[in-house]
């Protein structure tokens, strides 16, 4: 992984630098499809975009360079694989949308296939 043979960096610093070079390229890109800029008008909207920019980014992004330290990389990426099972979790609880036998077997099958993959000791 790039992260690891880089000199030690203060993960804040190095999304820093990342974004930064990612801003003139999704600006240039945004601006030749001639997409229009509008502000959002709600407070919810506002509120759910502070809320995104921060745990939804900043915090994982986090999360995700400490795990990376402790685990390698192959085993980090199945944390991310979990991330829909917490999202029907919370959509259930805050929107009443309903737990269906699909999410349900689907949700088993994720756990079992991060339990094989990330966490279950190689036999060899």
């Amino acid at each position: 992984m790039i992260v690891r043979r880089l000199p030690p960096v203060h993960p804040i610093a190095l999304n820093t630098v990342g974004m930064a070079a990612a801003v003139p390229v999704l600006l240039t890109a945004s601006l030749m499809r001639d997409e229009t800029f509008v502000l959002p008008s709600l407070t919810e909207t506002w509120i759910a975009i502070a809320y995104v920019a921060a745990v939804g980014s900043v915090v994982v992004f986090l999360l995700q360079v400490f795990v990376v330290q402790h685990w390698s990389a192959s085993r980090t990426s199945y944390v991310m694989v979990l991330i829909p099972i917490v999202t029907v979790a919370l959509s259930a609880w805050l929107d009443q949308e309903p737990v269906t036998s699909g999410l349900l077997i689907g949700g088993t099958l994720i756990l079992f296939g991060v339990y094989i993959g990330a966490l279950r000791q190689s036999v060899a």
